[in-house]
C-alpha cells in the first residue's frame, strides 16, 4: 500500500522533486535523503508525519548497504531461535527486523544465518543487537545493520515473539511497514514511498554542479571544456608529475632560502650574578 497523498501535498512533493532533480527523479538512485527531502517535513517544522527516522546508531555488515521492503518483526533477548524461523521462510524482498534489546552480551546472527537469508531472497536485516562473523557475512548479497560485533554465540532457549510492534533506534516498528535503508540511515513509513505518477521522471545527469571545467565526470567526459584545460589538468595530476621523474626527468630547482643571521641574545642583568656559581652551588650562597 502507498501512501495515499492529497492533490496538496502531491503539489508539494513535485514541487521538492523538480527543485532538486531539474531533469526528473531517478528511482533507481534516490536514497534515504532523497525520501527525506520529499516526504518528510523540515526539522524547523513540529508536525505528524508517516515517516520516522531510526537514530543514527547502526553499522553496515552485509554485503548490501542500500535495501528496502516490507518489515517482518522479532522480539528476542538472547536467543535466536524465532529469528531462523523466520528466515527460513520465503523472504520476498521483505526486511527482518529483530529487537533484541541493544543486547550486548551476545550476536543474534553470524555467518549461517546470513548465508541463510540471502538464500531465501531477504532483502536485509535490521538487528538491535550484535552480530559475529563480520569478515564472512560481507560476502552475502543482503543487507545487514547492527548495533556492534560480538564473538560470543546466541542461546537456542528463547523462541521470542513474532510479528508484534517493536522499538528499533527509538523508533516503533510494526509488521507491514516499509523499511528504507542505506548509508544515511534507516526510514519507517506506514506505506510504500512513491512519488506521485504525474510528477515528471528521468535520469539524474552524472555531471557534477560547479564541478571545475575540464575534470572528468564518472562517464570519464570532460564537463564541458575546452581541449587544452583538460590537457592541463592532466599535465598537472600527479601520475603524470611521477611518470615524468621515472623517466629520468629533472625535479625542479627549488631555490635555497639564505639563513637569517643570528643575533646575539642580551643578557638580562638579573642574571648578571650567576657567572661565577658552579653546578654545584648552594642555595645559600649570597648571590642567589
Amino acid at each position: 500500500m502507498a501512501i495515499s497523498l492529497a492533490r496538496a501535498d502531491q503539489e508539494v512533493v513535485i514541487e521538492r522533486l523538480m527543485s532538486r532533480w531539474p531533469t526528473g527523479f531517478d528511482s533507481a538512485r534516490a536514497g534515504t535523503a532523497d525520501l527525506c527531502d520529499l516526504f518528510h517535513q523540515s526539522v524547523d517544522t513540529v508536525s505528524e508525519t508517516n515517516i520516522a527516522i531510526m537514530a543514527p546508531v547502526f553499522r553496515d555488515y552485509g554485503g548490501l548497504t542500500k535495501f528496502q521492503g516490507r518489515a517482518t518483526t522479532v522480539r528476542c533477548a538472547e536467543g535466536n531461535p524465532g529469528v531462523r524461523a523466520a528466515l527460513n521462510e520465503d523472504g520476498a524482498g521483505r526486511v527482518l527486523v529483530v529487537d533484541a534489546g541493544a543486547n550486548m552480551r551476545c550476536a543474534i546472527i553470524g555467518d549461517l544465518l546470513s548465508e541463510l537469508a540471502e538464500k531465501r531472497g531477504w532483502a536485509g536485516m535490521i538487528i538491535n543487537g550484535c552480530v559475529r562473523d563480520t569478515d564472512e557475512i560481507k560476502q552475502f548479497a543482503v543487507g545487514i545493520k547492527a548495533l556492534a560485533p560480538h564473538p560470543l554465540k546466541p542461546g537456542k532457549r528463547d523462541g521470542g515473539l513474532r510479528d508484534v510492534p517493536v522499538v528499533v533506534g527509538g523508533t516503533i516498528v510494526c509488521p507491514g511497514d516499509w523499511i528504507y535503508a542505506d548509508s544515511d540511515g534507516v526510514l519507517v513509513s506506514k506505506g510504500e514511498l512513491k512519488v506521485p505518477d504525474n510528477a515528471p521522471k528521468g535520469k539524474i545527469p552524472l555531471t557534477i554542479p560547479g564541478a571545475a571545467k575540464g575534470a572528468p565526470n564518472s562517464n570519464g567526459t570532460a564537463n564541458g571544456s575546452s581541449s587544452a584545460a583538460a590537457a592541463a589538468l592532466k599535465a598537472c595530476s600527479r601520475s603524470s608529475l611521477l611518470s615524468k621523474l621515472t623517466e629520468g626527468a629533472a625535479a625542479p630547482a627549488v631555490p635555497a632560502v639564505p639563513a637569517a643571521e643570528e643575533e646575539p641574545v642580551p643578557r638580562p642583568a638579573s642574571l648578571s650574578g650567576l657567572d661565577g656559581l658552579s653546578a654545584g652551588g648552594s642555595c645559600d650562597d649570597d648571590r642567589i
